[in-house]
């Protein structure tokens, strides 16, 4: 008996281990489609990134959206042809990124798994974090297709920085420099920052949640 408590407790231990990974999508959605334009993601553990622009995306109808075509295409190198100014339904959109930057979504999906594979130690879980994450992790879950296709070891959910920090009375995060805002690798790495920020203050549990 006793040297199966023993082995309770190991397993319940290892269980605990947790690898963290904090990412951020950047995509066009319309209320009934979430189409992924880029994919940012760092590991808590190492200096380790991913980045990548995807190239399956309708840049077209992305590149129409004012408040995607100011914000995020502007940190996404891409090239406009527009053949007649006053009809721009033959205008096309070009990604100019260089590989490996720029990927379709089946090879973003294997590059995905391959940074949490390599950046995993043995008896290790990933634990993914983002910030308002809930429609980041549908843009993520949808590389693979639907949410029960994601990789047998991935977490089906992915855990909210917002909501730590409200948890945490919600103190004011540190602020992320404008020029590097809407880049989903720049925002995950911010990601990284603001959570070592909402864990290394001591910053009480709010009673609602306790």
């Amino acid at each position: 008996m006793r040297t199966l408590r023993a082995l309770c407790g190991l397993l319940g231990s290892l269980m605990n281990k947790v690898t963290r990974f904090f990412y951020d999508t950047e995509f066009h959605e319309d209320g009934n489609t979430i189409d992924l334009l880029s994919f940012g993601m760092v590991c808590e553990d190492s200096d380790s990134e991913l980045y990548r622009v995807n190239l399956d995306a309708d840049w077209k109808r992305a590149w129409r959206n004012d408040w995607l075509r100011v914000n995020v295409l502007g940190s996404i190198k891409h090239q406009l042809h527009l053949p007649h100014r006053f009809d721009d339904s033959k205008m096309s959109v070009q990604i100019t990124e260089k590989w490996p930057i720029q990927a379709t979504k089946q090879e973003i999906a294997r590059e995905l798994v391959k940074f949490v594979e390599t950046n995993l130690p043995p008896e290790h879980t990933p634990e993914f974090w983002a910030y308002y994450g809930a429609y980041d992790h549908v843009a993520m879950a949808q590389l693979f297709g639907r949410m029960i296709d994601l990789p047998a070891f991935f977490p089906m959910f992915t855990m909210d920085i917002k909501q730590l920090a409200v948890m945490k009375g919600n103190p004011t995060l540190p602020e992320q420099d404008e020029s590097t805002q809407h880049n989903a690798l720049d925002d995950a790495r911010h990601n990284k920052a603001m959570y070592q920020f909402l864990i290394s203050n001591d910053f009480r549990m709010d009673e609602r949640y306790i």
